[in-house]
């Protein structure tokens, strides 16, 4: 018998939705700021791109790196402890600039998102996902912590 991680409905549907416009946009690499567990940086390094994620806390980079070991140790992927904000401008930019379930934590959202353009190369895209609406808040928003 195979055990088989099964994401809840909601989280399911949002890396689906991500994807697929990741999809539409194009480019073959990535920058995500915040990126907890990899659990999107995986399928996106899977599908050949490569990229660098970007968190401040210990604890989620440690399991970023434990989870996407074979994708560092390939050369496909990075992990970096750090406050997007505290980082000087990289000498790579990236095709892609990503952030999932991040934004509506942070005090200056538009900053936030000038900061993440800082690392996407001229003509590249921008994608952040937020939670639509304070009354589509659930049980997996209090789980992580908000």
């Amino acid at each position: 018998m195979k055990l088989v991680r099964i994401d809840p409905p909601g989280q399911w549907c949002s890396y689906e939705a991500m994807l697929d416009a990741i999809r539409k946009c194009g480019g073959a690499s990535f920058v995500e700021v915040g990126v907890g567990a990899g659990m999107l940086a995986r399928p996106l390094c899977e599908r050949g791109l490569t990229g660098v994620g970007i968190d401040f806390s210990p604890d989620a980079v440690r399991i970023a790196r434990q989870s996407m070991r074979d994708h560092i140790e390939a050369g496909r992927y990075g992990v970096v402890e750090a406050d997007i904000f505290n980082l000087r401008s990289p000498n790579r930019r990236y095709a892609l600039g990503l952030s999932m379930m991040v934004m509506e934590h942070v005090a200056d959202d538009v900053g936030f998102v000038r900061r993440i353009a800082d690392f996407v190369e001229p003509g590249g895209h921008v994608i952040v996902a937020v939670p639509g609406r304070n009354d589509r808040w659930g049980v997996e928003d209090e789980t992580v912590g908000t």
